[in-house]
Order: structure tokens, then C-alpha cells, then sequence
């Protein structure tokens, strides 16, 4: 090989390398809230500078329960470009009182944020009634079928009362008596 070339080969790979022609991509700002609400997606923004120019996944994710297997959220890129670009993504509304650990990886891990372990979502809001809607469901069914029951079987209201059947068979027996009585005087009369 000739010198000449030799140093043009060393003055091109100085030039790439002090240029970040081969440095990984870094995340510089992960934008991942410290509390999120209750019933609210959680909106995660990461920006990154690639100086090679080659597009890269960025990739969330997040896990629920301590040992869960995390559950993997694609990010898009929201703002700039895939040189100098903002990423966004959302990990999906959860239930009050959790805690969400996330972490940002880039490519399978060329880069990560953070550079150890995750960070931690603690899911905070209203508080949730204590109150079991199946236990309020199961009041109002039973209120219902005792009101439904009062009605078919309250006397006066579908079948008659004691004294209106009593009411009743004392109209009979005088229409009775005012019949036999009838009878017998057309009898007298004959």
C-alpha cells in the first residue's frame, strides 16, 4: 500500500470519527412525569440526537407489577427529525394506586434512559369508593322484588281484604235470604 493512501485512510477516519460519523445515538431529555393520573393515558417525550443519520426504534416500556414481563410501546417520532428529534408515545390509562416503572431503549439497547434500572410512575387521582357496585346492584334488586312482592300479595291492592270479602259473602247471604223470601211469598200467594 502506498504511504499516501495509508494516510488518507487514517486522515478519513480521524475526519468520521471526530465528526460522530459512528457515535450511538443519545438520548439527551426523557420527558416521563414522576405521578400520572388515574384513568389518564401517561404521555412519555424523548428526545434524541443520532449523528449518523440512520433511523432507529425507540422503544418504551413498562411494567406494572414488580416482575411482570414488560409490555413494549412503539414511539414515533413527534417533532424534527431522526437526526435531532423529539419521540412520543403513551402508556394506556391504568387503575388509582399503582406503580408503573418505565425505561427508553433505542435499538435494542444502543442507547437507554435511563442508563440503569427504570423510573418510576406512581398512579395517583381520586381515590376509588371502597363501595362494591355488585353489593349496590344486589340492595336495589332486593328492594325491587320486595316492593314487587308487597304489591302482588297486599290485600286491597290485587286481591281483596278480609272485610271486603266479608263485605261481600253478607251481600250474598241477604240476596239469599231476600230470594228464599220472595219465594215464599209467591208460594202464600199461589
Amino acid at each position: 500500500m502506498r504511504p499516501g493512501t495509508l494516510i488518507f485512510a487514517l486522515f478519513l477516519l480521524i475526519s468520521l470519527f471526530s465528526w460522530n460519523a459512528f457515535a450511538a445515538p443519545v438520548i439527551s431529555n426523557a420527558s416521563i412525569p414522576r405521578n400520572g393520573q388515574a384513568g389518564s393515558p401517561i404521555p412519555i417525550f424523548v428526545n434524541m440526537t443520532n449523528y449518523n443519520n440512520e433511523s432507529y426504534e425507540v422503544v418504551l416500556f413498562y411494567e406494572l407489577e414488580e416482575g411482570a414481563y414488560p409490555i413494549k410501546i412503539q414511539l414515533s417520532l413527534s417533532a424534527g427529525n431522526y437526526t435531532n428529534g423529539t419521540w412520543f408515545g403513551e402508556i394506556p390509562a391504568q387503575e388509582w394506586g399503582g406503580t408503573i416503572k418505565v425505561s427508553v431503549v433505542v435499538d435494542n439497547g444502543i442507547a437507554r434512559y435511563p442508563t440503569q434500572g427504570t423510573v418510576s410512575i406512581i398512579v395517583e387521582g381520586p381515590r376509588p369508593s371502597k363501595m362494591s357496585f355488585n353489593l349496590v346492584f344486589l340492595v336495589i334488586f332486593l328492594i325491587i322484588a320486595f316492593i314487587a312482592i308487597e304489591l302482588a300479595f297486599k290485600p286491597g291492592f290485587w286481591r281483596p281484604t278480609g272485610r271486603e270479602k266479608a263485605r261481600k259473602l253478607e251481600e250474598e247471604d241477604r240476596k239469599r235470604e231476600e230470594e228464599e223470601q220472595n219465594a215464599k211469598q209467591n208460594e202464600e200467594k199461589k
